[in-house]
């Protein structure tokens, strides 16, 4: 992302103080009077249509009501629309289209979401050796960003959230500790769920999806 110098804009007569990425800082100066003047800045001269609001009204109410924002793919089913008509309408992609009209800050974004503003997603695999099935090579290589990656992969609506960091940080305590992964009720039990509600915070089951997300290795 490449800073922007400019720090605030006036529309309308109100000035708005923005990050250094052009983003409103902070986010609760949003009116719909910031979303229509930064339509233009955003690669929509003709204005905001009705769909549009849609989905700015939707990471509007996501960031206030939950302090989240979704990724791209649940983004869209929750609005019914394609990736190829969010394209279209928001020319400037998801975060700098969408997302900024939306009046979400780049703090805000790269806490909540970070894939997000990763510009190739690709290049943020390379940066983690893993073997064929996507496990770690290294256990002290781990960080946040390579649960976010796996948990991204999921299209869970909110994305890696407190209940997986509490799964993820006991599991690297124990193994850390012991060498070996606690069993799957250990895990349950650190976090006061049931195996329930462990497999819907991990789709891909424990082992492929828990402890792969901890970066714990495969058969540990």
């Amino acid at each position: 992302m490449t800073a922007d110098p400019d720090r605030s804009v006036t529309l309308d007569g109100r000035i708005y103080s923005l990050d250094e990425f052009g983003f409103l800082d902070p986010p609760e100066q949003w009116d719909d009077a910031f979303a229509d003047g930064m339509a233009a800045r955003a690669g929509i001269p003709a204005g905001l249509r009705p769909a549009h609001w849609r989905l700015i009204r939707h990471l509007r109410r996501k960031f206030v009501q939950e302090r989240t924002v979704p990724f791209v793919v649940p983004a869209c089913i929750e609005n019914r629309i394609r990736l190829t008509t969010l394209r279209t309408l928001f020319p400037t992609g998801f975060v700098r289209g969408a997302c900024r009209l939306a009046g979400l800050s780049y703090a805000f974004l790269s806490t909540a979401n970070p894939l997000l503003l990763t510009e190739n997603y690709g290049t943020l695999r390379t940066q983690f050796c893993t073997d064929d099935s996507g496990f770690l090579a290294e256990f002290d290589s781990w960080d946040e960003r390579f649960a976010a990656m796996v948990v991204a992969d999921w299209n869970l609506p909110g994305g890696l959230n407190d209940d997986h960091r509490r799964i993820l940080r006991f599991l690297r305590q124990r193994f850390a500790a012991t060498g070996r992964a606690p069993d799957v009720h250990a895990a349950c039990r650190s976090a006061g769920i049931d195996v329930g509600a462990l497999w819907a915070l991990f789709p891909e089951g424990y082992r492929n999806g828990a402890c792969r997300a901890a970066g714990l290795p495969r058969g540990s």
